[in-house]
């Protein structure tokens, strides 16, 4: 349910949660460009202060309803047609004079208000786009399991609404992964726009296809049906193998003791290797040549949608940690998946500290090989 608080006229709310977030460290410009925003009209706010004026009312855009694959029970989307339309960076859409549009924004009751505070721009510069563009922007579009598992899906809706599209595509590109795969959907480079380069885009018509779960159960096999064949045929990597995918390249999460685990591995026939160190259609072609996987939790387990049936996968993850998204979709690839809960070498970041993994009970998993 919207907070109309949100998006109340003196803003004060949106103030005071925007300092939660932000560790109450708010600059006093953007406090400001807040309460400026209380004297103007509503058609006058994301103008000057960049920020949304309020919540746009039905009727304002319009949807067309496409059927979703027959793995999501027969369920609906749709594609919404905007005149003018204006599209964010961090996932808001919003109308010709800066109404934001719920359906089109994840978060209009709060954090994507917030969002807009903390980045808050005074006159903000919105490029214009002549013509029709497609909007795939959504907050967390730089994590790699929610790029494939939220952005991605949603070209289905694309494709399946039976658009001709030669236009524009605003997206998130400052990643290797993201521009692969929009390559390996057949997208032109040239089309599309980076939207870390401009945060604001208006088209003349903007077209956003809905917002879609990472748990919908049709997305893995969409994802294998439009990436898998792409990947392999640009891939030299199909050799069968045992592989332990390694966090020593990443900023957070490592494994404290990884040279014994390495040690152990070994004796099984498992290679080491990291995920940094190939491009997705590599990634792709590992996961699905490989025998079993061992891995830390970390966005690079998204890969198991293209593991084959019967695969083993073994996650390591932190004790208190949740998250299933891994287990998920290792059940909708009917892999053979086990997890070991680790120890905390710092207790208090539950989300970036390093883990400490009991040797043993990988040996007792390793022995269903």
């Amino acid at each position: 349910m919207l907070r109309a608080v949100a998006m109340s006229s003196d803003f004060q709310q949106l103030i005071t949660e925007a300092r939660a977030q932000n560790h109450r460290r708010l600059h006093p410009r953007r406090v400001l460009a807040a309460k400026l925003a209380t004297y103007l009209p509503a058609s006058m706010r994301f103008k000057v202060c960049g920020l949304p004026g309020g919540l746009a009312a039905a009727g304002t855009w319009k949807k067309q309803e496409v059927a979703l694959p027959k793995e999501a029970g027969g369920g609906t989307a749709f594609l919404a047609s905007i005149e003018n339309g204006i599209a964010c960076d961090f996932g808001a859409h919003l109308t010709a004079d800066g109404l934001i549009i719920p359906e089109l924004s994840p978060g209009a009751n709060g954090p994507i208000m917030e969002r807009f505070l903390i980045h808050q721009r005074m006159l903000p510069e919105v490029t214009h786009r002549a013509g029709s563009v497609i909007s795939l922007a959504l907050d967390g579009h730089k994590n790699f399991y929610h790029w494939m598992y939220e952005v991605l899906p949603r070209w289905h809706i694309i494709k399946a609404s039976g658009l001709t599209h030669n236009g524009g595509v605003y997206a998130f590109l400052q990643h290797r992964f993201h521009r692969e795969s929009l390559a390996l959907l057949g997208l032109v480079p040239a089309r599309i726009v980076d939207s870390a380069s401009l945060p604001f885009l208006r088209a003349d018509v903007l077209q956003v296809p809905s917002f879609v779960r990472s748990d919908e159960p049709w997305i893995c096999q969409w994802l294998r049906d439009s990436l898998l064949a792409p990947a392999l045929k640009h891939s030299s990597l199909h050799t069968r193998k045992r592989l332990y995918i390694s966090r020593k390249q990443a900023n957070s999460r490592k494994i404290a003791n990884e040279p014994a685990l390495v040690e152990l591995l070994k004796k099984y026939d498992f290679t080491e290797i990291c995920l940094e160190d190939y491009a997705l259609s590599g990634q792709i072609a590992l996961f699905h040549a490989a025998q079993a996987i061992v891995a830390p939790h970390g966005a690079g387990l998204t890969n198991l949608t293209f593991s084959e049936s019967g695969t083993f996968a073994l996650e390591l993850i932190a004790q208190g940690l949740e998250g299933p998204f891994y287990e998920r979709i290792a059940k909708s690839r009917n892999l053979r998946y086990q997890q070991i809960r680790c120890s905390l070498q710092n207790p208090a970041d539950l989300y970036g500290s390093d883990i400490h993994v009991d040797l043993e009970a990988v040996k007792t998993a390793l022995s269903q090989l």
